[in-house]
C-alpha cells in the first residue's frame, strides 16, 4: 500500500554568512544519519538561481526568486503523485537541478523536510512560501540564524564565493526578524546539537500556524527610501567624525543596530515626520544621544 506524504517547509531566514548553509546541511546529516526521522531535500537559493548580489537589481531578483518558487510549487506537486522510489528520477528531470548530496531519501519516511536556504529577510518574502504550503497542502515552519554584523562580515572573508560587505550590511540593517512563535532562533557560534534536535523534532509535530506574519500598514515606499539615505548619510558623517578616535568596526555596528531601531519606528508609523529636516534632526538626537 502506497504511503501518504507528507511535508514540511522549512524557510532559513537570516543575512550571507550567518550560517544558513551550515544549519541546513547539518538537518541533511542528522537525516542520513537516521537521527532524524524524516526524508530532506536542501534547496540553496543561491545555487539554484546564481544570485549576483553585487549587481543584480530588485525587480531581476524578485523575478529570479519567483521562477524558483514556481518551480518548487511544481516539484512538490510531482513527488507527492509518485512513489519514493522514483523520486531522484523526478527531481534529476526538474529544472532546479538540485545536487545529489542535498538530499537524503527513504523509503522508510513518509515525512518530508525541504529546506529554503535563502535570506528572507523582509516579512514579504517570506509569505510567498506560506502561499506554496496552502496550495500543496504542506506544513511549515521557520529558522531563523541570528547573526551579528561583525560575525557575518568575518565569516563571509573567509567564504571561496563571498558576497559584498555592503551587501551584507544593508541586509542587516533590513532585516525584519520573524514573529511566529513556532521559529527557531539559532546562532551557529552556540549551535547545540541535541538542543537543535529536540526544537526540530518538535515542530516536525507541531508545526506553525499558517497565518500571515503581523506587520503594521508600510508607509510610502519613496518617502521611506528617501529617508533610509538620510539616516545612512548620518551614519556615515558620524563615521568620518570619529576616525582615529574610536575601534572603528565596533562603533559601526553599534550605530547601525541604532539606525535599524530607529527605521523600524518609522516604517511602522511609529515615527512621522513631517520633512525631511525634521527626520535629520530627530536622528542626530537619536544617535547623539548614546
Amino acid at each position: 500500500m502506497k504511503s501518504i506524504m507528507r511535508f514540511i517547509i522549512v524557510s532559513l531566514i537570516g543575512i550571507p554568512a550567518s550560517g544558513k548553509s551550515t544549519i541546513s546541511m547539518k538537518i541533511h546529516k542528522l537525516s542520513k544519519e537516521n537521527l532524524l526521522n524524516t526524508n530532506v531535500i536542501v534547496l540553496n537559493f543561491d545555487k539554484l538561481i546564481q544570485i549576483d548580489f553585487e549587481n543584480i537589481t530588485d525587480g531581476d531578483y524578485k523575478k529570479s526568486r519567483e521562477v524558483c518558487f514556481n518551480k518548487i510549487e511544481n516539484l512538490i506537486g510531482k513527488l507527492k503523485t509518485e512513489m519514493i522510489s522514483n523520486w531522484m528520477t523526478i527531481i534529476a528531470s526538474n529544472e532546479l537541478k538540485i545536487p545529489q548530496n542535498s538530499i537524503s531519501l527513504s523509503s522508510e519516511n513518509p515525512m518530508t523536510l525541504l529546506i529554503i536556504d535563502d535570506n528572507m529577510y523582509y516579512r514579504s518574502m517570506r509569505q510567498r512560501t506560506r502561499q506554496i504550503c496552502r496550495a500543496c497542502d504542506c506544513k511549515h515552519f521557520q529558522i531563523f540564524m541570528k547573526s551579528s554584523l561583525a560575525d557575518a562580515i568575518a565569516r563571509n572573508s573567509k567564504r571561496c564565493s563571498n558576497v559584498g560587505n555592503a551587501v551584507i550590511e544593508k541586509m542587516f540593517n533590513d532585516l525584519e526578524e520573524p514573529q511566529n512563535p513556532r521559529t527557531i532562533f539559532m546562532e551557529i557560534e552556540n549551535f547545540d546539537e541535541g538542543k537543535f534536535l529536540a526544537e526540530l523534532k518538535d515542530r516536525i509535530d507541531n508545526p506553525e500556524v499558517l497565518t500571515e506574519e503581523h506587520q503594521k500598514e508600510p508607509r510610502e515606499q519613496s518617502i521611506i527610501h528617501e529617508m533610509d539615505l538620510i539616516t545612512r548619510k548620518e551614519i556615515g558623517s558620524k563615521m568620518q567624525e570619529a576616525k582615529g578616535k574610536k575601534k572603528m568596526k565596533e562603533y559601526s555596528e553599534k550605530l547601525n543596530l541604532m539606525r535599524k531601531t530607529f527605521m523600524e519606528d518609522v516604517r511602522s508609523g511609529k515615527m512621522i515626520f513631517e520633512t525631511a529636516e525634521d527626520l535629520r534632526d530627530e536622528f542626530r538626537k537619536f544617535i547623539d544621544a548614546d
